[in-house]
């Protein structure tokens, strides 16, 4: 919702279009929420996303650092050179 902070213009001219067709129709954000019904609902979305990322790091292993490495090199070309060490 850094929409309606950053720029209340635009998100005003979107929660717009979503009401104002003269054929009647009507656009949502989700199929069951308006843009104002998101933005009524920002803190509880905020606090929500806050206490995932809580939970996130407090069930996150502690990894020796040659383990993280490790993760990030799986998915890496290992017949090509490192750039580092070739540079």
């Amino acid at each position: 919702m850094k929409l309606s902070e950053v720029h209340p213009k635009l998100f005003a001219e979107a929660v717009k279009y979503e009401k104002e067709h003269s054929d009647g129709r009507i656009y949502t954000w989700t199929d069951t929420e308006s843009l104002s019904d998101l933005l009524k609902r920002k803190d509880r979305i905020i606090a929500d996303y806050e206490e995932a990322l809580k939970r996130e790091k407090k069930n996150a292993p502690n990894k020796p650092l040659s383990e993280v490495f490790g993760d990030i090199m799986d998915g890496e070309d290992l017949t090509m050179p490192c750039l580092m060490c070739n540079w």
